[in-house]
């Protein structure tokens, strides 16, 4: 680069000088003098070695001529901002300690030739360039830097002005004293006392060196080599005479801000550089020592000086030490809390904890509570490490702050409960504190019983550790013997009960003592409570001993927790959990010599309980009761006497029995059945049995069944579960023997529910069984004799008889179907002694039958009349058994049958209490009408059945069935209408299809009905029961669609013949166009057939969504309201499975008929697609070959569907579309499992050639199908199937095709291809805009998919780049050059961004180039910063070198001559510049710290280089949002060399300001406006960094000094800034002043967010303000926000 020429060679303005270095007027040899000096200067440019510059500056000083003769004489030197500019960089740390030393000796000579007035003067052009050189040079050059502050400076510089420089002197001297041992130790040591001196103001000198401590990390270790020779101790103060030079000096330190000496402390302790973090351990060490020895706790000063904000400050600075996990440190701060070390043991335990109690406890406890109460749960997190640090180490400490902390700290993780971070360390926490005092807080919150500290409490023990052996044997069981004995004098509520229960939990056996029947304590709860907190009282100071016995502990336990649940026996919730509780206790205390315990009262109390003594719906409370009662029963039933356990046992299963027969579904069935088969453990199975028969007697029929029919159920899984209920089926089968006998309905509805549930064969094994058990049944018996008790055997028989006539061609097929099963060696050698062949139960009976008819009658028994009767009931019997069994269908007469109708209508508009009754004649009715129309069926009779009255709607028979369904209630009847209804179609013939839907709707509507009362827990009649209605009408409305739709199957056949005849007469080839045109697009000319297929379809669609939804709320795992006692979690879980059940097997029926019309039904109804797809597994038994061919269908039929046959084209009956299809077609192949690949490969890839031949129809789903292809190459590749490698071939190219095609230009991105395509094509070819972009964001989203699994798709890498390559060309391309950049859309970036992260191939970097240097790239919208910030910077980790090429073209090129280069005639060459620098600065500033640190010293080259020249404001305005990037993203280690051009630079930018007069301040360009604000931003953001090497500098721009918060009157070596202010009046325009925040939190900078200015006086605040706020911001020790500075320079490029 060429050196400036003359014209730019000109000094800047002297700051604060009252001279001008314009060399007028002057003689012919002061020309000559200044031509010379500039001569020399502009050689400075062209130096290139460290050479050259030790020639420039013998140049210099030969120019200068400056000689002893000159000392003291001279008044200005030439150009002297210049050379002062030039000497400094000379003195720059890249050149070595010769051209250092030449510097400073023309620094000698320059301050030794200037006068001491003109020497102050112009300290701000000499004094900079000096101030950094120690803390960098070599050992040889310091002595001469020492010699010139000594002898040249320090005795020449007046006290105003080293006031003002105190801070900058102080930290360049500072490092001289980093290394104790280093040869100018010593006179470092003695120019900062020389500096002291001089000052003349100890006050003054201490609060600047505080000042430096805060603010400057780097340049600690001097201070406190420092500090430890001259700061003053402060214990002293007051003690001595008022003229004690001890006093008096640490007086000074605390005059007039006593905050500073412990913000100084505090920083210092809590030190962290960058540069040299070695050198932090030991400037902490060093501070804390110092702080011991020279600032203890117990001085006077923190009672009279330092405020206690202050004082809390620095012991928690002090804390956070903590966090280091160093010993060392850790020693040093109890030192510091716990004084010094007593001379005896004695003294030391009390004295140390009294000197912690006095000074620090409460600062500390304080501090501490303020951080835990903090909304920031880094703080409270950093509170709960710090307290467990200073509590595990020092028991003085923690004796004391636990009691203080505990609560607290507890409270605020319970408010905090959701934070998994707070949660840890609260944990870790608590697992530090000794066991005593967090048992002592427990035992406090029980006894004040506080409901939100019990809250606490409860959280505490469900979340903390109390697993230590002392608090489970000896803390908790007295906390609960507390708890109980507090709860026996003051109420209880269910809060206690779970910590009660916690606490029990917690209890191992070994923590309660032996007990037996002579163990007996008597102690009042009150006594109790004060014993225990004595105990806790006590052991905190000594060791005591437990305060009550351990038997008597289990004693005491035993008898509150026995007395509470007498108490509250009535409240049922509360005492079950008791007695709960008590059996979990009876069950961990030992007890000697096989002893149980029992408690008379509570045993009378429970004999107390009230039995039902009438039939109730619902009997909760003593529901629950009975079984705490009946699981303690068989705990204590040993110690109890008979008649007492007779009498209980009839308490418990009379209030259990009430669940058996509640017609809630979920009324805790499952857990009385359970309660009732465990009490045979403490009793004979005989009494249990006895106890059911007298209360199953006791009820109505239909209760009995309902009640039986609960424990049959719930009892199938228990072993010997059939034991006790011989004889109760026995007693329920009673009810058949009267034929027609109304209590005999619900018997028959049991057996039939048995037959579909699979009880089938245990019913029959129960009732067949007896029979076998006859003497005459044997082989070797040929006769009958009176003895023989034909009685019993017709009784059995007749049971039999009565089970198989109930439910008639069921109970047939089960008798044929179920397997008889012999369990016993008897059984088998009874039917291999008779040659019996016996398979089944049919076979069985009629065996037995056979036997019976080979007997011979004895001649006794013939002349016994009773006895032939009997025999002949028994031959009767088994006759109608035989003929029931082998054959037998039955009629009625047809005559009855309207008459029945209109009855019926009479019975079900009838309104009464007594409903059941009503409906059992209903029933009988319905039976009559079954007779009818089957005798119609048979004889063909025309019933007229669909005959429509005048005023109706509906056929009368179709209103009958409708209105019967609707207002039916019992079960029973229930199925009577369904079974009307379906065999009632049977006589409709093809006529049904008019009243299909009005069918279907009803049974729906009744459906949804029962169901909407079941989901949402609504009251339940006693008369009705749901779920058999449920199954009824499920099971009711599978035999109607399958009889309409076998209708539908045989009309549809008759038509296909009809078209075949007429095909075959009129097969003309436009014809049969016509016809298929019509067919598809003419919905106007539906057939019948097609009108018959609809109205199915839609009654397919009715059923397949109620069933969808009663399946989806049971699989969702319904949970029962947590305020109701009458649904119990396991009942209604059990419910819910059979609900599951009917709807599955509903739905599979329907599958199996129009299985693709039930698949879009599911996924057009379903909200969601998880629940659907697991759905479909299910229904098609994991077959995902079978669903998946009907999805195909389905997208096709919507998409094109000439493409398939009539038979597979969807009905279109739903208003699903092909892109909803699509989407969850994506989802469904999620779901497939991988073995199942194979099975579906071809169907699949069917699929995709189909597509792929009609792109233009199948465009909307193409991107699902994208998905749909990575799915299957996910699976592939985990896949071992045999021709992986062939389908991945094949896939490997459909998803090639299909890429190219969904991403072409005929995918809506452009319109050239409508010339091209035929007019149809053309027209779906060319969407609106709205679905061009509805389309392309479904394809980006679907590229955003499969990018990152191209290569595992593709298989091929070379395959790869030409994908990509697409992509780029028809989705990226596009969107950036013909648009700006701020419109291209946030997916289309999400994809840039992803093909980045992925595959950066050459078009992809060539692309986003071309975005990044498009004209508009810093024009995008808020929203979109991020992702840019994301795409650049990988394009630039990606393409490194591009910013080399950038940064050459800051500046021109070097063939440009220094004249022209920023004189060019167009602005867009300066705009270019200006560009290419917000470029780099943008690039710089998202990525990382240091990234491009092998650029570094050419940016600041090229920019050093172009701020030598006369730029526009424009440029160097875009130059100091560079300098704002470099100093963020570059370490301090990096920047120390290049402080020099920054400060000059600031210096200049508000040079333009100074140099112009009041009245040229509102003219100012908008260019040099930008650059004053950006100057601003910079010397703003430099404050805040403070940075050590520029804090050198900042007393040029602010006032640093102590004196800013005073006011006092300066000299008129004012900094910039204050110069500003004082200078103009910048309220003249009376406009609105960018407001300025005071520093609150971390700091941003006073400029965020502000882009332009229109004037100069809006920063009149800025101006005025920054010295006393950067002060306010050194003193505060707040924290810098580095996120938001760096988000503020980005924000000025946009």
């Amino acid at each position: 680069m060429e050196p400036p020429t003359r014209q730019i060679l000109k000094g800047l303005p002297l700051l604060g000088s009252k001279r001008s270095n314009t060399p007028d007027n002057l003689s012919a040899k002061d020309k000559r003098y200044y031509q010379q000096v500039e001569k020399a200067l502009t050689t400075f440019d062209s130096l290139e070695e460290w050479a050259d510059y030790i020639s420039f500056l013998s140049r210099l000083q030969k120019a200068l001529q400056l000689n002893e003769d000159s000392a003291r004489s001279q008044s200005s030197i030439p150009y002297g901002s210049l050379i002062s500019n030039k000497l400094s960089l000379c003195l720059s740390s890249r050149l070595p300690n010769g051209v250092h030393q030449k510097t400073l000796s023309i620094y000698e000579s320059i301050f030794s030739s200037l006068t001491t007035e003109a020497l102050n003067d112009d300290l701000s052009i000499w004094l900079p360039g000096l101030l950094p050189v120690l803390s960098y040079c070599s050992i040889s050059v310091k002595p001469q830097l020492i010699h010139i502050f000594k002898v040249y400076l320090l005795p020449y510089i007046r006290k105003e002005n080293l006031r003002i420089i105190s801070k900058p002197i102080i930290l360049s001297l500072l490092p001289g004293l980093d290394d104790e041992n280093s040869e100018v130790f010593g006179d470092v040591i003695d120019l900062v006392d020389t500096f002291k001196l001089k000052l003349d103001d100890d006050s003054h000198f201490w609060q600047s060196m505080f000042l430096c401590i805060i603010s400057n990390p780097e340049k600690r270790l001097g201070a406190l080599l420092w500090c430890n020779r001259r700061l003053p101790v402060f214990s002293t103060i007051g003690e001595g005479k008022e003229d004690d030079p001890v006093s008096t000096e640490a007086n000074a330190c605390l005059t007039p801000e006593p905050g500073l000496l412990i913000r100084s402390f505090s920083t210092a302790i809590s030190s962290s550089t960058s540069m040299n973090s070695a050198s932090d351990i030991i400037v902490v060490r060093g501070f804390f020592d110092l702080l011991l020895s020279h600032l203890p706790l117990d001085c006077k000063i923190f009672n009279t000086v330092i405020s206690s904000t202050d004082k809390e400050l620095l012991i928690m600075a002090c804390c956070k030490v903590t966090l280091k996990k160093d010993m060392s440190l850790n020693r040093r701060l109890w030192n510091l809390f716990l004084g010094p070390e007593p001379d005896t043991e004695v003294q030391k335990s009390l004295s140390r904890s009294k000197y912690f109690e006095n000074y620090a406890l409460e600062s500390l406890s304080t501090k501490l509570l303020e951080f835990v109460h903090s909304s920031s749960s880094s703080k409270v997190i950093e509170a709960f490490k710090i307290s467990l640090s200073l509590i595990m180490d020092k028991w003085e400490i923690s004796t004391l702050l636990t009691p203080k902390l505990f609560s607290p700290l507890l409270e605020i993780c319970y408010e905090s409960r959701n934070n998994a971070e707070i949660l840890a360390s609260a944990q870790a926490f608590f697992d530090g504190i000794e066991s005593s005092y967090i048992w002592n807080d427990i035992i406090l919150i029980i006894v004040e019983n506080d409901e939100k500290r019990l809250h606490v409490l409860e959280f505490v023990l469900r979340s903390f550790n109390f697993n230590e052996e002392e608090m489970i044997t000896i803390h908790a069981p007295l906390a609960a013997l507390c708890l109980l004995s507090n709860a026996s004098t003051n109420e209880i509520n269910s809060k206690i009960i779970s910590i009660l229960e916690l606490l029990i939990s917690l209890i191992p056996q070994r923590a309660f003592g032996l007990i037996n029947k002579d163990t007996t304590i008597s102690l009042p709860p009150l006594e109790i409570v004060n014993k225990i907190k004595t105990f806790y009282d006590d052991i905190k100071i000594k060791n005591v001993e437990f305060p009550i016995p351990n038997d008597g502990l289990s004693f005491l336990t035993l008898d509150l927790l026995s007395n509470l649940i007498i108490k509250y026996l009535n409240d049922v919730p509360i005492s079950y959990r008791l007695i709960s509780i008590l059996c979990d206790i009876l069950n961990i205390i030992p007890k000697k010599d096989s002893y149980v315990w029992l408690n008379k009262d509570l045993l009378d109390a429970f004999l107390n309980i009230s039995i039902p003594t009438e039939l109730i719906q619902s009997n909760d409370g003593k529901i629950l009761l009975s079984f705490g009662v009946s699981r303690l029963f068989n705990l204590i039933s040993r110690s109890m006497k008979n008649l007492e356990k007779e009498k209980l046992l009839k308490i418990i299963l009379s209030n259990l029995w009430v669940s058996l027969y509640s017609s809630s579904p979920a009324n805790y069935q499952v857990e009385s059945v359970k309660a009732i088969y465990d009490l045979e453990l403490s009793i004979s199975h005989y009494s249990v049995e006895a106890g059911l028969i007298e209360l199953l007697l006791q009820l109505p029929i239909y209760l009995k069944v309902r009640a039986f029919e609960t424990l049959w159920t719930h009892s199938n899984s228990l072993s010997e579960g059939d034991r006790i209920l011989i004889r109760p089926l026995q007693i329920l089968l009673d009810a058949l023997t009267v034929e027609d006998d109304p209590n005999s309905q619900p018997v028959i509805s049991f057996i039939g529910s048995s037959v579909k549930n699979g009880s089938a064969n245990r019913l029959l094994k129960l009732i067949t069984d007896p029979l076998l058990s006859f003497g005459f049944i044997q082989a070797e018996r040929v006769e009958l004799v009176a003895d023989d008790d034909l009685n019993q055997f017709s009784y059995f028989l007749i049971t039999v008889l009565n089970v198989l006539k109930s439910n008639g061609k069921h109970m047939k097929e089960t008798f044929n179907n179920e397997f008889a099963v012999m369990d016993n060696s008897s059984k088998l050698n009874l039917i291999q002694q008779n040659d019996w062949e016996i398979s089944t139960y049919k076979t069985l009976i009629l065996s037995i039958i056979e036997k019976f008819f080979e007997l011979k009658l004895d001649p006794g028994l013939l002349e016994d009349e009773s006895a032939l009767e009997v025999y002949y009931n028994c031959v009767e019997t088994g006759l109608k058994l035989m003929e029931l069994l082998i054959t037998g269908s039955e009629s009625f007469f047809v005559g009855k049958f309207h008459s029945l109708v209109n009855i019926c209508f009479y019975y079900m508009n009838i309104e009464t209490d007594k409903m059941y009754i009503i409906e059992l004649l209903e029933t009988k009715l319905l039976k009559s009408i079954f007779h009818y129309l089957e005798l119609a069926d048979d004889l063909k009779i025309n019933l007229n059945l669909l005959l429509i009255e005048d005023d109706e709607t509906e056929p009368l028979f179709v209103r009958f069935i409708i209105q019967g369904i609707e207002k039916t209630k019992t079960s029973l009847l229930l199925e009577s209408w369904v079974s009307l209804l379906t065999r009632s179609l049977h006589l409709f013939h093809d006529s049904v299809f008019s009243v299909l839907l009005s069918l279907n709707d009803a049974i729906i509507k009744k459906v949804e009905g029962y169901f909407k009362r079941i989901s949402q827990f609504e009251e339940i009649g006693i008369l009705e029961d749901i779920e058999s209605s449920i199954n009824i009408l499920v099971s009711g409305l599978e035999d109607f669609l399958s009889i309409s739709h076998s209708f539908l199957v045989r009309s549809a056949l008759g038509a296909s013949q009809e078209r075949t005849t007429l095909t075959t007469s009129d097969s003309g080839f436009l014809n049969t166009v016509i016809q298929g045109v019509f067919s598809i697009e003419s919905p106007a000319l539906r057939t019948t057939a097609y009108n018959r297929r609809y109205s199915v379809i839609l009654s397919f669609q009715d059923a397949t969504k109620i069933c969808f939804q009663i399946w989806s709320w049971s699989d969702s795992k319904p949970r029962s309201p947590k305020d109701s006692f009458k649904l119990a979690e396991r009942s209604l879980t059990s419910l819910g499975h059979k609900l599951k059940f009917r709807a599955r097997k509903l739905l599979e029926a329907l599958m199996d008929l129009e299985r693709r019309e039930v698949i879009e039904t599911i996924v057009e109804f379903s909200t969601s697609e998880v629940p659907v797809v697991k759905l479909l597994h299910i229904l098609d038994g994991g077959r995902s070959q079978i669903t998946l061919p009907h999805i195909f269908d389905s997208i096709i039929s919507r998409c094109y569907p000439q493409l398939l046959d009539e038979q597979r084209r969807s009905s279109l009956s739903t208003t699903i579309t092909d892109k909803e299809l699509s989407k969850f077609l994506v989802s469904y192949f999620h779901s497939i499992d991988i073995d199942a690949i194979s099975d579906i490969w071809v169907s699949s890839f069917q699929f995709f050639k189909d597509i792929l031949s009609h792109p233009s129809h199948f465009r909307p789903i193409f991107p699902d199908c994208l998905k749909v292809c990575a799915i299957l190459s996910n699976k592939l590749n985990v896949s071992k199937l045999r021709d992986q490698r062939k389908y991945k071939k094949e896939l490997a190219d459909v998803f090639s095709r299909l890429l190219n095609s969904t991403v072409s230009s005929k995918t809506g991105f452009s319109n050239s291809e409508a010339e091209e395509v035929e007019d149809e094509e053309a027209k779906e070819l060319t969407p609106s805009s709205d679905g061009v972009l509805v389309i392309q964001d479904d394809i980006l989203d679907a590229i955003s998919v499969v990018l990152e699994q191209l290569d595992s798709i593709l298989q091929d890498s070379d395959k790869v780049v030409p994908v990509v390559n697409i992509l780029i060309t028809y989705l990226i391309t596009p969107q950036i050059r013909p648009k700006k950049l701020g419109e291209i859309s946030l997916k289309t970036l999400t994809l840039l961004e992803l093909i980045g992260k992925y595959h950066p191939i050459k078009a992809w970097k060539n692309a986003v180039f071309d975005a990044f240097m498009d004209v508009n790239f810093f024009s995008f919208s808020s929203n979109k910063p991020k992702l840019w910030n994301s795409i650049i910077s990988l394009w630039i980790s990606s393409d490194k070198e591009r910013i080399g090429d950038m940064i050459l073209r800051i500046t021109p090129t070097a063939s440009s001559t220094a004249g022209n280069i920023f004189t060019w005639n167009e602005n867009s060459e300066i705009e270019s510049k200006i560009g290419t620098l917000k470029r780099v600065t943008y690039l710089i500033s998202i990525q990382p710290k240091d990234y491009f640190l092998e650029h570094f010293d050419e940016i600041f080259n090229r920019i050093e280089y172009a701020l030598s020249m006369s730029c526009p404001a424009a440029y160097r305005a875009a130059i100091a949002t560079l300098l704002r990037a470099l100093s963020l993203k570059f370490s301090e280690l990096h920047l120390l060399p290049r402080w020099t051009i920054i400060s000059q630079e600031l210096i200049s930018i508000f040079e333009l300001l100074l140099t112009r007069t009041p009245k040229e301040l509102n003219s100012i360009p908008n260019d040099e406006l930008k650059l004053l604000l950006n100057g601003c931003k910079l010397l703003d953001q430099l404050l805040i960094l403070g940075y050590d090497e520029f804090n050198l500098q900042e007393w040029l721009f602010i006032s640093n000094s102590p004196d800013v918060i005073n006011g006092k009157a300066l000299s008129l070596l004012v900094s910039i800034i204050d110069r500003i202010s004082k200078s103009y009046d910048l309220t003249y325009l009376k406009d609105v002043p960018v407001k300025i925040e005071q520093p609150n939190g971390p700091l941003v900078p006073l400029l965020n967010g502000v882009k332009d200015i229109t004037s100069v006086t809006r920063l009149r605040l800025f101006f005025d303000s920054l010295s006393l706020i950067h002060y306010e911001r050194t003193f505060g020790l707040y924290d810098v926000d580095v996120a938001k500075c760096n988000d503020d320079v980005l924000n000025d490029l946009i």
